[in-house]
């Protein structure tokens, strides 16, 4: 067994987990001051200096994706409302087969993907050199080295071959060498440098794996390995499906390769900053069975726009059927029945059936949001024991790297563990709200774009 470190780059915070031999867990989480290289790394440094490093054995890293780094000096964020003229163009000049044979899965509809979003970045900066991601950036400082992984370029990297689609790459009239190489998850990017060793605590010469996309390591981390598990990944944004036995080619959703099986899931765009409006609407704990008496307004949960299960960057929030008597109580309520009506949508397209749902990330620990998504979604809902699933699920692919475990289903036995469970109870007093709550979006879609077009 081995020490192993796991360092998340996540859109808000950088994360970082040691996970000792013993099986005994530290951990240390530190904002940005600013979301660009200097902010992330900044943050890692302060991070890095809470634990001692100097016993970590091997080193996996996770990091968000969909935000891009231009010449290593311009940052499109992953929220950015760009490219979606760029995805319609693109959905509409090839058939699904065309990306199902380049990029192992259909084209989901979000302008965050490369395909979109490079084709945005070569149409409006003059001179690309270099098109990066966070984690990239991470494995340089760490181990002089810019190199990537195929998960975190999806939708360009064909996971089978682990390569640049090179159909694309000629389409979007890219070179290869302006992007990073790729590697296996669980294969070595390099050694810690000498300077990387005085600014972390990490011994010089710690082998560092390349590890992937922050969803893929919190799947890993949350224990998700055979067809029909479930998973509700929170966040800044929420990614909820399952592990299924093949691609579902014609749904909405995103549908392909999680490394040797198949995931389907879908990804919304607001379930964080929803959350953080609840908070600030109302601190304390939410007396669910009170405010539904209370005939509590419906809510959109679009306040970054909506990735899934609409993909509109033009999308707001929207409170429906406030009251006189309505209180921040009752809309903080709403908000969080919002969040799981939205989830619902979206398992509803997916056609997987499994026994429970395991939820990981900051939203785990909210008790009240967690007990209706189980009487919304009417299955049992299980939160683990460790919440920061991003960065175990790094750990857990630098012990398969480095030899402590033979897989990730081995590493899953050894490090997962459930902790609560929340049965489903009144799931029949959701169905008429959630029926209304669906017509909400269409009745409003035009409205949007309109809004957003009213001279201030």
């Amino acid at each position: 067994m081995k020490n192993l470190l796991g360092i998340d780059l996540g859109t808000s915070s950088v994360k970082l987990l040691l996970r000792h031999t013993d099986g005994r867990i530290e951990k240390a989480r530190e904002s940005y001051e600013a979301k660009n290289p200097e902010g992330w790394l900044n943050a890692l440094a302060r991070a890095a200096s809470k634990l001692d490093l100097s016993v970590v054995d091997a080193v996996g890293l996770s990091s968000q994706v969909g935000t891009y780094l231009v010449n290593e000096n311009i940052v499109l964020e992953w929220s950015a409302p760009v490219g979606l003229d760029e995805l319609r163009e693109i959905k509409a000049a090839f058939p699904q087969q065309v990306f199902i044979r380049e990029i192992t899965m259909p084209h989901p509809d979000i302008i965050s993907y490369p395909l979109p979003r490079l084709r945005h970045i070569l149409r409006t900066v003059p001179d690309v050199q270099s098109v990066c991601m966070p984690k990239e950036l991470l494995v340089r400082f760490l181990t002089g080295q810019m190199v990537s992984d195929p998960y975190s370029w999806r939708g360009l990297a064909n996971l089978e071959t682990g390569e640049y689609s090179r159909f694309f790459l000629g389409w979007l009239g890219i070179r290869e060498d302006v992007l990073p190489p790729l590697r296996r998850p669980d294969e070595c990017a390099g050694r810690v440098t000498g300077e990387a060793a005085s600014q972390t605590g990490l011994k010089e010469g710690t082998l560092v794996y390349t590890g992937c996309n922050d969803f893929f390591a919190a799947l890993a981390g949350t224990g998700i390995c055979k067809e029909n598990d479930l998973f509700d990944i929170t966040g800044t944004s929420e990614h909820i499906g399952g592990i299924a036995q093949s691609m579902l080619p014609d749904a909405p959703p995103v549908s392909g390769r999680y490394f040797q099986q198949y995931v389907r899931y879908g990804v919304t765009g607001s379930s964080g900053a929803s959350l953080d409006y609840a908070e600030r609407l109302y601190s304390g704990a939410v007396n669910t069975d009170a405010c539904r008496k209370k005939h509590p307004p419906l809510f959109l949960p679009y306040l970054n726009g909506e990735r899934c299960p609409v993909c509109d960057p033009d999308a707001k929030g929207v409170f429906f059927g406030i009251g006189a008597g309505c209180t921040p109580e009752a809309m903080a309520y709403s908000v969080r029945e919002g969040i799981a009506f939205n989830l619902k949508q979206i398992i509803d397209m997916l056609d997987i059936h499994g026994g429970f749902i395991a939820v990981a990330g900051g939203a785990a620990e909210d008790e009240q949001l967690n007990q209706i998504k189980a009487d919304v979604l009417g299955m049992k809902v299980v939160t683990l024991k460790e919440a920061e699933a991003s960065a175990l699920g790094a750990a857990m692919i630098a012990g398969v790297g480095s030899g402590a475990f033979s897989s990730l289903e081995e590493a899953a036995t050894t490090c997962v563990e459930q902790d609560r469970c929340f049965l489903p109870g009144n799931t029949e007093g959701y169905t008429a709200r959630y029926e209304m709550y669906k017509q909400l979006y269409p009745a409003l879609k035009n409205q949007f774009v309109k809004w957003k077009e009213i001279p201030l």
